[in-house]
């Protein structure tokens, strides 16, 4: 079984990357991006590939992939 961790916030601070940029480059709200971020919202693959996208980041990089034994 495997755990899939979003690293949105930590890619974004380092694209040096605002929340409001990052939500008006991918078409959504400051907020979504605020929970998604704080892990209330589980994003689509698709917001995903906006989000890399918009923050010039690889989508696999905005990925954090654990085994669990």
């Amino acid at each position: 079984m495997y755990e899939i961790e979003l690293k949105l916030k930590e890619k974004r601070i380092l694209a040096k990357v605002t929340q409001a940029t990052l939500a008006e480059k991918c078409n959504m709200t400051q907020s979504y991006i605020s929970r998604v971020e704080r892990d209330l919202k589980t994003p689509t693959l698709k917001n995903i590939e906006k989000f890399s996208n918009a923050s010039g980041v690889h989508p696999y990089d905005l990925l954090k992939i654990h085994k669990i034994l």
